[in-house]
């Protein structure tokens, strides 16, 4: 069994968040990138495939098509990897919804980590986006907001932006 570390390379795409592989000793750097660039040619294949034949959903399946085009594969170390991932998922600034938003939310799942801090009464969503990024929810003075936040870090928590 591999163990990931900070230091493994991977091929990742910073247009999605995520790793197409891991590049662990031995692993041809190269060759793999080469073949991540060849599987998103082949996924663009088939989805403008799809939608020749069958026309009911081409729309979608061009869309998705596009979406792949727009895949940049490139070699780098995984923790860059995971900053540039916590920074696209919480460089997202605090936005006030409506209270009807922050109501549907609250009932929409279990909230987890339902607190009042500095006057503010948040909660987060009990599922994530990805690994420890969620949604979370807040009201204050009449307002209510929105936020991207690390559920297990609270200075990313909308008490501390509003």
């Amino acid at each position: 069994m591999k163990t990931i570390t900070d230091q493994t390379k991977v091929i990742a795409c910073l247009n999605t968040m995520s790793i197409w592989n891991f590049l662990f000793d031995g692993k041809d750097e190269q060759a793999e990138l080469e073949r991540a660039i060849e599987n998103k040619k082949q996924s663009i294949a088939t989805w403008e495939s799809h939608a020749k034949n069958y026309p009911d959903g081409a729309e979608k399946f061009l869309t998705y098509a596009e979406q792949d085009k727009k895949i940049n594969y490139e070699i780098m170390i995984y923790g860059d990897f995971e900053a540039a991932k916590r920074n696209h998922y919480l460089s997202r600034p605090v936005s006030e919804i409506t209270e009807d938003e922050f109501y549907e939310a609250l009932n929409v799942l279990p909230p987890v980590n339902w607190v009042t801090i500095n006057g503010v009464n948040e909660f987060c969503m009990s599922e994530r986006l990805t690994g420890n990024y969620t949604a979370q929810y807040g009201r204050s003075n009449g307002k209510f907001y929105h936020k991207t936040v690390d559920i297990y870090d609270k200075t990313t928590w909308i008490h501390n932006f509003v």
